[in-house]
């Protein structure tokens, strides 16, 4: 319910995005376009800390231990199970043709048209090309809609003429307001990846240790999942890690005043 109370919050900055990028196109033109797009940066710096308000909510309604042992396990993919907790085909052994599939990841925010959407639109996604999180940011659009999918590649395509990226709006339009709108917006997307590490930190790696302690009577501050292993989110990745990555790149995007 948390994600979908998210995506549903998430509809007003669409509506943004599009009203941005029609603006955008005509700033050569239209003398008041880079006012219209300050004010819908500042509306929409004004939303995303209602997500991070929608994130922390959870923490009223989901124990995290109950999570971690009761739901969790029914979130994992198979590139993200431990042996004993494999997914299991019953009957496709009865069908020669159909074969176990060899890459199913678990859900994953990741997976969020929205949030994916606010990288693109925002620019973050360009700041660094080389980052290790892009390859898992693109396996995940394999699991959204196609139309979700083909929207998000026409957003970040440099050959489509008919728009132009906010983040180059904004370089040349040196204007002091519509740089300090955009920065605000980049620092409100950056606190709600903050947040997350927190949920993560709250529902994963936090009970993943106590449940380490358990098991095993020591004390594990790695990181893992107890055993020396990096923990992994319920789609596959090095949880510690890839979050560290997106929030690190989200405020790297922050624009300098100079």
């Amino acid at each position: 319910m948390t994600p979908a109370r998210i995506e549903l919050r998430g509809v007003e900055i669409f509506k943004l995005m599009h009203a941005i990028l029609v603006d955008a196109a005509s700033v050569d033109t239209d003398a008041s376009a880079i006012q219209r797009i300050t004010t819908y940066l500042t509306e929409l710096s004004s939303i995303i800390p209602e997500l991070r308000t929608l994130l922390l909510a959870q923490r009223n309604k989901v124990d995290p231990d109950y999570y971690y042992k009761h739901i969790r396990p029914w979130l994992l993919g198979s590139t993200s199970e431990t042996p004993e907790g494999k997914w299991v085909f019953e009957g496709i052994e009865r069908d020669p043709t159909l074969q176990l599939p060899t890459e199913l990841f678990g859900s994953s925010a990741a997976q969020s048209s929205l949030i994916q959407s606010l990288d693109v639109f925002l620019g973050v996604d360009r700041y660094n090309d080389n980052n290790p999180n892009t390859s898992f940011i693109q396996q995940m659009r394999l699991y959204m809609p196609r139309k979700h999918r083909a929207f998000l590649e026409h957003l970040g395509d440099p050959g489509v003429m008919t728009m132009r990226p906010l983040r180059e709006v904004v370089k040349m339009a040196s204007d002091k307001r519509l740089l300090e709108a955009y920065n605000s917006a980049v620092r409100s997307l950056k606190e709600f990846r903050d947040t997350h590490m927190i949920i993560i930190t709250l529902y994963i790696i936090g009970p993943a240790r106590r449940l380490a302690r358990v098991e095993k009577s020591g004390d594990n501050n790695d990181g893992g999942g107890g055993n020396g292993e990096p923990l992994k989110g319920t789609a596959g990745g090095d949880l510690a890690k890839l979050l560290k990555g997106f929030r690190d790149r989200t405020a790297g995007a922050l624009m300098d005043s100079s």
